[in-house]
C-alpha cells in the first residue's frame, strides 16, 4: 500500500435516492464499467467517514475472517471492505449512490492491492443484492436502519449486522462498544437470528409435548401443553441458529434446553427435537 488510500477521503453521501442498482458483483465478476461524468445526485442523508480504528473494531466485533463476505451500505470511500478485505482476507463489497464516492472506492481498493477481493457499485442501497452477505456494515441515520431492518432480519440465520453510532429500534444488539477515536464512537452488532414463531411438537424422555413459541427478534417465550397441563417457556434465546430455554417438564423440575436450528427448519440438542407442526 502506498501511503494511507483513504488520505484524499472527504465527507461523504451515502445511497438513499431512489436509483436502480447496477448489480452486486462479487469478487471475480468482470469488471464494471465506468459511467460517464454526470452531477451528483441528490442525496438523502450525510454520511462522515468511520475512522479506521472504529472501522477495525467494527470488523473485530463481527468476527470478520476469511470466509466472511462484508456488504457495507453507503460505503463512502471504500474502507471497511478494503480494511475486511486487506487486514482479515474477507471478500467485500460496497454500495454508494456517489459515482465520485465509487471512483474514490476503486482507486482506494487498487492502492491498498485489493482489487479481485473487493467491488463496488454505483446504486440504491435499497435494491442491493444483500442474500450472500455474511456481515454487513452500516454508518447510516436511525430511520434509514429501520428501514432496512426487515430486510436485514431476513438474511440467514448468523448474519452478522454492525452499525456505526445507530441502533435498530426495539431491536436490541446483541452487543455494544465504544471506540474512542476523535470522539466516542458507539459500535452496535446484531446476528440475525433463526425464525421459530410458531406451532412445534417437542420430543423429549419419550413423550410429544406440543409447544406454541412467540417470537420477538433474538428472544422468545412460549407455553408448551402436556397431558392437559400448561406449563410455560422461560429464558428463551436464540443467536443465529443455537437456541436455549428453560421448560418445566415435570411439576416443579425446570431443565434447560440447548441446541441449534436446522437449515430445514427442525430444533434438537442432547436429548431433545422439535419439528413444527402443520
Amino acid at each position: 500500500m502506498v501511503g494511507n488510500p483513504f488520505a484524499i477521503s472527504r465527507r461523504c453521501m451515502v445511497a438513499i435516492a431512489a436509483l436502480s442498482l447496477a448489480g452486486a458483483a462479487v469478487a471475480g465478476a468482470p469488471a464494471i464499467a465506468e459511467k460517464p461524468h454526470q452531477p451528483t445526485p441528490r442525496l438523502d442523508v450525510s454520511f462522515e467517514a468511520t475512522p479506521l480504528p472504529a472501522v477495525r473494531l467494527m470488523l473485530e466485533m463481527a468476527k470478520v475472517g476469511h470466509d466472511d463476505f462484508v456488504v457495507d451500505l453507503g460505503c463512502g470511500d471504500g474502507r471497511i471492505p478494503i480494511t475486511a478485505a486487506k487486514e482479515y482476507g474477507a471478500r467485500g463489497l460496497g454500495v454508494d449512490l456517489d459515482p465520485q464516492r465509487i471512483r474514490e472506492a476503486r482507486t482506494n481498493a487498487e492502492r491498498s492491492g485489493v482489487v479481485g477481493k473487493v467491488d463496488f457499485v454505483e446504486g440504491n442501497l435499497f435494491d442491493a443484492d444483500i442474500s450472500k452477505a455474511t456481515v454487513v456494515t452500516l454508518f447510516l441515520w436511525p430511520d434509514i436502519n429501520l428501514k432496512l431492518r426487515p430486510r436485514l432480519l431476513a438474511l440467514a440465520p448468523g448474519t452478522r449486522i454492525v452499525s456505526h453510532d445507530h441502533d435498530m429500534g426495539d431491536w436490541r444488539p446483541d452487543s455494544k462498544r465504544t471506540s474512542k477515536t476523535d470522539a466516542w464512537r458507539d459500535l452496535y452488532l446484531w446476528i440475525v437470528p433463526a425464525r421459530i414463531d410458531g406451532a412445534w411438537q417437542l420430543s423429549v424422555d419419550g413423550r410429544a409435548i406440543d409447544l406454541k413459541i412467540q417470537q420477538k427478534y433474538q428472544r422468545f417465550d412460549g407455553t408448551t401443553v402436556d397431558a392437559g397441563r400448561t406449563q410455560r417457556i422461560r429464558n428463551g434465546q436464540i443467536k443465529g441458529d443455537q437456541v436455549t430455554f428453560d421448560l418445566a417438564i415435570a411439576p416443579g423440575k425446570s431443565r434447560r434446553f440447548t441446541g441449534h436450528v436446522s437449515p430445514t427448519g427442525e430444533m434438537a440438542g442432547e436429548g431433545w427435537w422439535a419439528k413444527r407442526k402443520g
